[in-house]
This record gives C-alpha cells, sequence and structure tokens, in this order.
C-alpha cells in the first residue's frame, strides 16, 4: 500500500494516491483522513484471492478502543481482481470498539472482475470479520453525505453494507444521513452467499445473538435493476441474529423496504 500504518493512529490530509498495490491506506490503530483521494490508475494487486482495499482500517494492533475519522473522501476508478474488494472498509474486532464518523465521501467508478463468488462492496462498516465474531467488537457511528455509484462485480456488489459477525451477543448502530447509492450490480455470488446487487444492508450473523441496525435518512437507492435495493439478512453461525434497517423518513428508492 502507498500508506501501512500498524503503530500510532494515522493522520493524512490533502493527499492523492495512485498506481498502490493492494491499499491506498491501511490502518491498523486508528486513522483521521481528510481531503483525501484514492485513484485506482495503475494499481497493483499481490493476490488476486485476497482483500484488496482503498482505504481500510481496522484494530489489528489496537490496544484501546478506535476513532475513525473521514472527510472529503474520493475513491474512484478501481478496476481490479480481487476475492474481496472493499474501497472503504471500517473494521472492528480484537475486543475493541470503533467509534466512526465519515462525511463527504464519494465511491465511484468500481469493478471487481475476480469470478463469482467475490464481492465487491462500496462501503463496508463492520465487526467479526478477521476472527469469525469471536471478539467483542463493534463499530458504532454516523455516515452523511455519501455517494456510491457505478458499483460492478462478477459476485455480489453492495452499496453500503452494515455487517456484524459476533459470539457475544453485541449491539452495533450506523447511522446514514442523505446517502444517493446508483448503478450498482452484481451477477454472482459471494462467500456469504448472498447474490446479486443491493444499495444498502444490514447483515448480522451469531452464535450467540447479534443485533446490527442501520438507520437511514433522506436517501436515493436505486440498482438501476430487477433486483432489491434493501436487504435485511441473517448469517447462518448456529444461533440468532438480529438485523433492522429503519428510517425517519425522506429516503427515495424503487424498493418498499427503503421506504420511509
Amino acid at each position: 500500500s502507498d500508506l501501512f500504518q500498524t503503530g500510532s493512529p494515522l493522520t493524512a490530509t490533502g493527499l492523492t494516491i495512485t498506481a498502490a498495490k493492494d491499499f491506498g491506506i491501511y490502518a491498523a490503530n486508528g486513522l483521521t483522513a481528510d481531503s483525501v483521494e484514492v485513484d485506482g490508475e495503475n494499481w497493483a494487486t499481490s493476490d488476486p484471492n485476497g482483500v484488496i482495499g482503498g482505504i481500510v482500517t481496522s484494530p489489528l494492533l489496537a490496544s484501546a478502543d478506535l476513532a475513525v475519522n473521514l472527510s472529503n473522501i474520493y475513491v474512484h476508478d478501481l478496476n481490479i481482481e480481487a476475492n474481496q474488494l472493499f474501497p472503504v472498509g471500517v473494521v472492528a474486532g480484537f475486543d475493541y470498539n470503533v467509534n466512526l464518523s465519515a462525511h463527504n465521501i464519494t465511491i465511484s467508478g468500481i469493478n471487481n472482475t475476480h469470478a463469482s463468488p467475490s464481492q465487491v462492496y462500496g462501503m463496508v462498516i463492520g465487526a467479526g470479520f478477521f476472527d469469525n465474531g469471536a471478539s467483542p467488537g463493534v463499530v458504532n457511528g454516523v455516515v452523511s453525505n455519501i455517494t456510491i455509484n457505478d458499483i460492478h462485480g462478477n459476485g455480489t456488489a453492495l452499496g453500503l453494507a452494515a455487517a456484524l459477525l459476533d459470539q457475544h451477543s453485541q449491539t452495533q448502530t450506523v447511522t446514514v444521513r442523505n446517502m444517493t447509492a446508483l448503478g450498482i450490480s452484481g451477477s454472482g455470488t459471494d462467500f456469504l452467499g448472498l447474490s446479486g446487487s443491493y444499495g444498502i444492508v444490514s447483515l448480522g450473523g451469531s452464535t450467540a445473538s447479534s443485533h446490527s441496525i442501520l438507520n437511514v435518512t433522506n436517501s436515493l437507492i436505486s440498482t438501476g435493476a430487477n433486483t432489491p435495493n434493501c436487504l435485511i439478512s441473517g448469517i447462518p453461525m448456529g444461533g440468532t441474529a438480529v438485523t433492522s434497517i429503519t428510517s425517519t423518513g425522506g429516503n427515495l428508492s424503487d424498493d418498499s423496504s427503503c421506504a420511509p
């Protein structure tokens, strides 16, 4: 990657990243990024069967709860073969929570050429991905003024996903305000068993009783295809997963599950 931080929290301001390898920014102990562009031109990958990301954070080396603050972010034109492609990913785990504040985010022109099963999630927010939910960390926060446009894949394609794999009966809450998700198309499946394309999803899987809450307000969500635009789904892990998409109004969508 161009920026790979494993020690103290990373701060990146007024930066353009291009011709990177695997990750534009990877921060393992907190991140503040403002006015950052990740340009996918001439991107290189180490392993097409691995995970590739534009801006990705996780508490891999944390010793306390983390803050992730993203503002004025533009990730675009990633045309890559990857088993999992995340233009923006905010992940909790390893016993620590992540407090997220993300504003003025644009993700556009993303294409995952990997054969199905594979996935491309414009922005993924969640926990338990690296240890199958063994640690109790979650992501809580607010995302506002976000545009996700032109996301395509041979597997599953999602605009924004709030996902929680958990074995500790945790609750994760993410609020999304003023979101536009357009032109999202996926023609296959992914390793979670999802298929096709969705504008926004709430996912949960557990061996206990986890709860992933996604509140969506004043948002325009349209995949431009005859597929549902919102999805509430449990991932089978032997327990009870409670997932919900709620709204205080103002949404426009092709699908009633996103209606005010």
